[in-house]
């Protein structure tokens, strides 16, 4: 039987206590905290209906903001996707491409630096262990109600990869309906719960089923601010408040795997993933649990994102070799 360790890991980038800045500024710019949990799959919340999990708090921010349906961490494991929220950029294109390994590059402008310029003062709390799921990601709201700042906070909420595969000791969590585990590019390998709440801009609870992912997190905190991504490097991840006012994403998601010997890429539809074992398209809508390959019968629209995912994966692969 699938389930959650007694000890939740857990990180949380803090943005906020503003200071240099007129009355009227602070009240208009939030608070931004950013929580990420370690190996929490797609199924281990009780809004996505676990059967027996209880995740009041998680459960509480679901129905009070953004429930993201297919929100992705960019890589399926821990150290690359915490450096895609940190820098908005696919993990290959910094170095970071397996846990522990590599380390960001000076070159690299880091989302900490940037808020810092807009007058923010930033934390960094985690990885650690501090309690079970229940009593933490709700000592936190409590806490913000406390201090009277709860409203205009954006309070974001992911996992870093899916749950831990079959046979590890870490085998506690699940991805549910979807197949692959932590390490592996299927769908149960990199998406993860995803929520966002800030009372003060979103009044009522909203689900996107469109893809995200945490290099999104970037833009869209310097969107929030006011602040123009620096134009000389390539961002993977965008805004994504056009997203949750009822847009659809304009540009697909790349990920890479296993030193770039897998790739995917992921459209709002379809999802086309090469590996070692062949090429496969999947339709991600219908077919969430990845069974049926339509690479043949849907060879036009694999082909296209063959080149696609071809273009940019030279383009990453590229800064990957001039930063190595």
């Amino acid at each position: 039987m699938s389930r959650l360790p007694k000890i939740l890991t857990l990180s949380v980038f803090v943005f906020g206590t503003l200071t240099g800045l007129l009355a009227e500024e602070k009240q208009s710019r939030p608070n931004i905290i950013l929580c990420m949990a370690d190996d929490q799959g797609w199924g281990d919340t009780g809004y996505n209906g676990h059967p027996y999990l209880k995740t009041p708090n998680l459960d509480q921010m679901s129905r009070e903001g953004v429930t993201f349906n297919r929100f992705y961490s960019a890589a399926a494991m821990c150290s690359p996707t915490r450096g895609s929220v940190y820098t908005g950029r696919n993990p290959y294109r910094f170095g970071i491409t397996f846990a522990m390994k590599g380390m960001l590059e000076e070159s690299e402008i880091a989302i900490t630096s940037v808020v810092k310029k807009a007058g923010y003062t930033t934390g960094h709390f985690g990885k650690w262990h501090l309690g079970t799921l229940s009593k933490e990601m709700g000592r936190l709201r409590s806490e913000l109600d406390s201090l009277g700042v709860a409203d205009n906070t954006m309070l974001w909420y992911c996992s870093d990869n899916g749950p831990a595969r079959q046979g590890s000791p870490r085998h506690v969590g699940s991805a549910k309906h979807l197949s692959g585990y932590k390490l592996s590019i299927a769908e149960g390998g990199i998406r993860v719960p995803g929520l966002m709440v800030w009372p003060d801009r979103i009044k009522k609870p909203v689900t996107i089923d469109t893809p995200c992912v945490t290099s999104d997190y970037f833009p869209t905190i310097l969107s929030t601010l006011g602040i123009d991504l620096a134009s000389d490097r390539i961002y993977d991840g965008l805004n994504l408040w056009p997203i949750i006012e009822g847009g659809k994403r304009d540009k697909p998601i790349g990920f890479l795997n296993k030193d770039a010997k897998e790739s995917v890429w992921m459209e709002d539809r379809y999802k086309f993933t090469s590996t070692k074992k062949g090429e496969f398209l999947f339709d991600i809508i219908k077919d969430p649990a990845e069974k049926r390959n339509l690479f043949e019968k849907n060879a036009k629209i694999a082909s296209k994102m063959s080149s696609e995912l071809s273009a940019w994966k030279a383009g990453v692969l590229k800064e990957l070799i001039e930063v190595q």
